[in-house]
């Protein structure tokens, strides 16, 4: 079996027309993923109805696709689409504008407020680890399985995490 590597791209659910002008349109987009996991050559593909060039789009990245918990927001401007003929799929370009704005990470969710919650740290297959409750929800994402059990252990009031294997 060979392993493919799919491409992300915006589905139309996830796009909306913040104001509906001739040209040079307001969008709105949310992802699942951090912006700069996204391929700008391959992230329109599914939309390219829907945008022409010139159109500003702002894309806001959420923590998970429960889009409860803003973490990122870009400002993204389409600046050519390449209709063609010959049968291939036509391609829209576009270019980041500005920095993407990271907001401020949050130490404790609310989550955690309304007594003890049973909290679990499982591995993705993308890599990384997340932290989770008893009903699955990711509360925190981290790159080592160290940096997760401290996050644990802080939300325990220790000052170091547990040498224990989760």
């Amino acid at each position: 079996m060979k392993a493919v590597t799919l491409p992300f791209r915006l589905k139309a659910p996830n796009l909306c027309s913040g104001n509906v002008m001739t040209f040079q349109e307001h969008h709105e987009a949310r992802v699942d993923r951090p912006l700069d996991d996204i391929d700008l050559t391959e992230f329109f593909r599914d939309v390219q109805a829907n945008v022409r060039v010139g159109d500003e789009v702002t894309v806001c990245a959420f923590l998970d696709n429960k889009w409860e918990v803003l973490m990122e927001v870009g400002t993204v401007r389409i600046t050519e689409q390449l209709r063609r003929n010959d049968g291939n799929r036509a391609e829209t370009r576009a270019v980041w504008m500005g920095e993407i704005y990271k907001l401020p990470k949050h130490e404790q969710r609310e989550v955690f407020e309304a007594g003890e919650k049973a909290l679990q740290i499982k591995k993705e297959f993308a890599g990384g680890f997340t932290v989770q409750d008893d009903k699955d929800a990711v509360i925190e994402r981290f790159k080592t399985r160290a940096e997760a059990v401290d996050y644990v252990a802080r939300l325990n009031g220790k000052k170091t995490a547990p040498q224990a294997v989760l």
